[in-house]
């Protein structure tokens, strides 16, 4: 299983276009929609950005691992406290979950703990709405993950 998963950190993502179409004004790559159930997949990356609302995220990318879906690239986006990192956050929930155990007062968090493990994890589809609280068409809707429900294995030697 640590082969499997040191090359599907490896590979190119699947969804990235030729860089001969990127006169476009359509972005490289298009988010997937996939059935909401659990996945076995590995995280890849793992960044700091700004979102939509321009609040600091975190944004971890995780590539699904076996199955119809394998090599298909899923986000985990969980929103940067402006304080104190809570229990009652996404962030803190998920760190907690690939630590096994709660993060300690004062230990500092460092995006690259979620890299090169395999996960368990959740997938939903977006809660995509109009300003009008409306629901867009599925064309509009993709996939994100919900949450991790466990970690399966780390890879200390892919690089």
């Amino acid at each position: 299983m640590s082969n499997y998963v040191s090359e599907a950190i490896k590979t190119p993502p699947v969804s990235k276009m030729d860089k001969s179409e990127s006169s476009s004004l359509i972005a490289d790559e298009m988010r997937i929609r996939i059935p909401p159930v659990e996945y076995e997949a590995v995280c890849y990356a793992a960044n700091t950005g700004i979102s939509f609302g321009g609040r600091l995220s975190l944004y971890v990318q995780f590539r699904i691992c076996g199955g119809e879906y394998d090599g298909v690239e899923v986000p985990m986006i969980c929103t940067m406290p402006k304080g104190k990192l809570r229990q009652r956050f996404k962030l803190f929930v998920q760190w907690a979950l690939v630590l096994g155990r709660a993060p300690y007062k004062g230990e500092k968090f460092k995006a690259s703990i979620f890299c090169k493990k395999m996960y368990r994890i959740l997938v939903r589809d977006t809660k995509c709405k109009f300003s009008n609280k409306k629901l867009r068409p599925d064309y509009l809707q993709y996939s994100i993950v919900d949450t991790i429900i466990e970690t399966l294995t780390g890879i200390p030697d892919a690089s």
